[in-house]
């Protein structure tokens, strides 16, 4: 069957009664987290993007086994939005040792994804089109293994992004800046960049003294990345 655009959904829920129940468990945990985040209702990146609670999925391995990155192959080419639905699922299942492919599959999406990522922080819920800051930056930052696309995320203003999540109160949004501005720093020539971007190195030296475990361990990993390479 040919994929047919616009309809997202026919991606994720193809495969067995055991992916399916594995997603709707996904839905009944977003659900409470987000309104314990303040969100509340059932708004359309509920029920728009069954991908998008991937970032939370305890089991990986189960994407995989269902083959949803082989199913997802036909929809990485022409609409730029649901070709960057896909790099997202595919950045947060794809196995170790397998980022370098994915990165060079989504040269031509990186700056697409800072794009909607500047779109998500300008909207009131930290969202695009039911994608949330976090799962966008997180993305970048599996796509920043390819050197050509840490100059892009960079190139296309994405640095400023990253710092501005850095300064949120969501220790979620915090946690995956830091991440990505780790992904970043593995390039000599960012690495200088970050050192000179003083607020950047300031408020990752904040957040390393977070209560947040997850936090300060981003926060720690980032700048020892920036300051030793």
């Amino acid at each position: 069957m040919q994929p047919q655009r616009g309809q997202p959904t026919t991606v994720c829920t193809a495969g067995t009664t055991g992916y399916g129940e594995a997603m709707r468990t996904q839905h009944r945990q977003i659900r409470r987290e987000d309104a314990s985040e303040g969100h509340t209702g059932s708004g359309p990146y509920l029920s728009e993007h069954p991908l998008q609670p991937l970032d939370r999925a305890q089991q990986p391995v189960l994407f995989r086994e269902e083959g949803v990155a082989q199913k997802m192959q036909p929809y990485l080419t022409g609409d730029p939005f649901l070709k960057s639905i896909c790099m997202i699922t595919l950045a947060y299942i794809a196995e170790d040792g397998q980022e370098s492919t994915l990165a060079q599959q989504g040269t031509d999406t990186t700056e697409y994804l800072v794009k909607i990522l500047k779109d998500a922080l300008r909207s009131p819920d930290k969202r695009y089109r039911g994608l949330c800051d976090r799962e966008i930056a997180l993305a970048l930052g599996r796509l920043a293994v390819h050197d050509g696309n840490k100059y892009k995320i960079l190139e296309g203003g994405g640095l400023p992004l990253l710092v501005e999540m850095l300064k949120s109160e969501n220790t979620h949004a915090q946690e995956a800046a830091a991440n990505t501005i780790k992904a970043l720093a593995f390039s000599a020539v960012l690495r200088r960049k970050l050192q000179e971007e003083g607020d950047c190195v300031r408020v990752l030296e904040s957040l390393g003294q977070s209560t947040d475990s997850r936090v300060s361990d981003a926060a720690k990993g980032a700048l020892w990345v920036i300051t030793h390479g």
